[in-house]
């Protein structure tokens, strides 16, 4: 497996595991429960286990509407049952656009694809969160898929600690997330097959006389943009988003602590 480590890329320093925010404060979701809670969490842990996953992730809208989604595959998104135990998550399988290959005798039509599973786990308290996110960590480099083209690096924010990895398989962009609160931490997996329309031409591109990559590409975004756009924008939405109905589902629950 290949690793570029001594870049600073996409907006985030290069330090694996990192911990806190650029200011070294960190917020405080679910901060009104009271003293008897483990660590102070109980009722934020009570309120988050209650959540489905596609509900708290706005059915992936914001990443669909980034990759140029048309459509969520055969099987639609795939959400969690929290009357099951399960924890929050949501997965789909997303039709990106086609490209349209006319060679002239025959046309070949390419439609492009991502698959993505984004979930949060809570705990009752923040050891627990952090064991727990260091075994997601293992199992999440414990991979012997070899890509091209590696980067790795932790978010910037309040983060406690963090852990970001992109990387090309031959016919595929992989995007891997880990980010704690607290708490709390989230997992994002996402893979996407490369640019039909921009393969095409790679592949051939003595068929395309006069054509480019970025000419043939059909994709609204190129990679290292999908990459930033995760680090940068996503993932400090999605921890606004989770501060803020945790503190509200919290003080809704136990009006006197707040």
């Amino acid at each position: 497996m290949l690793r570029s480590r001594s870049l600073v890329v996409w907006g985030v320093a290069v330090v694996l595991l990192a911990g806190c925010g650029s200011d070294g404060s960190t917020g405080s979701p679910g901060a009104a429960a009271g003293d008897g809670d483990v660590g102070g969490h109980g009722d934020a842990h009570i309120v988050m286990s209650g959540w489905r996953g596609c509900d708290v992730f706005d059915d992936l809208v914001p990443l669909q509407d980034f990759l140029g989604a048309v459509g969520t595959g055969e099987y639609g998104l795939s959400d969690s049952d929290p009357s099951a135990m399960e924890r929050p998550s949501c997965q789909a399988t997303l039709d990106l656009a086609t490209f349209v290959n006319d060679l002239g005798t025959s046309t070949i039509e390419t439609t492009g694809e991502a698959v993505v599973s984004l979930s949060l786990t809570t705990m009752l308290s923040e050891d627990e969160a952090a064991a727990d996110y260091r075994s997601a960590w293992d199992q999440m480099n414990s991979s012997d898929i070899e890509r091209t083209d590696v980067q790795e690096g932790s978010l910037d924010g309040d983060w406690d600690e963090s852990y970001v990895f992109s990387g090309n398989r031959e016919s595929r962009f992989d995007i891997f997330v880990l980010a704690r609160y607290e708490h709390w931490y989230l997992k994002f997996s996402l893979d996407v097959r490369h640019d039909p329309g921009r393969a095409a031409f790679e592949r051939h591109p003595d068929l395309y006389p006069g054509g480019s990559a970025d000419a043939m590409a059909v994709y609204p975004f190129t990679s290292p943009e999908l990459l930033e756009w995760v680090t940068d924008e996503y993932f400090p939405q999605i921890y606004s988003d989770i501060v803020d109905r945790v503190d509200v589902e919290v003080c809704d629950m136990t009006p006197s602590r707040c």
